[in-house]
C-alpha cells in the first residue's frame, strides 16, 4: 500500500512518484526542535506537510518527525549538513541523520 497526496481528479490508472512519508531525525539536538529549524532540514528531502505534534510540544526529545512530500524518482538524502553558529561566531558543521519511516 502506498499513501498519496490527495487529488480531486485522482486516477488510479496513473502512476505517480511522489508519495507521502514521515522522516525523522534522530540525531537533532534539542534545541534545534523549532517549527522553523525542522522545516529546513525537512525541505531537503520534499515539501513539509505537517510536523508531528510530539515534535511541536517538544514532549518526545529522542527525535523529531516531520511529514513530506517524497519524490522516489532520484536520491533521497541519508543526512544532511547544517552549519550551527557558535557564540563566538563560529560557524561549526553538525551533520544531522535522515530515517524514512
Amino acid at each position: 500500500m502506498r499513501t498519496l497526496k490527495w487529488d480531486p481528479m485522482f486516477d488510479p490508472e496513473e502512476k505517480t512518484s511522489i508519495v507521502t512519508a514521515w522522516i525523522s531525525f534522530p540525531t537533532l539536538p534539542l534545541n534545534f526542535f523549532g517549527k522553523e529549524a525542522i522545516f529546513a532540514l525537512a525541505s531537503a528531502v520534499g515539501k513539509h506537510l505537517q510536523l508531528r505534534m510530539a515534535t511541536q510540544k517538544k514532549t518526545r526529545s529522542s527525535c523529531a518527525k516531520d511529514k513530506v512530500e517524497v519524490d522516489l524518482i532520484g536520491d533521497s538524502p541519508t543526512r544532511i549538513n547544517m552549519g550551527v553558529r557558535k557564540k563566538t561566531r563560529e560557524v561549526v558543521e553538525k551533520w544531522v541523520a535522515i530515517k524514512y519511516d
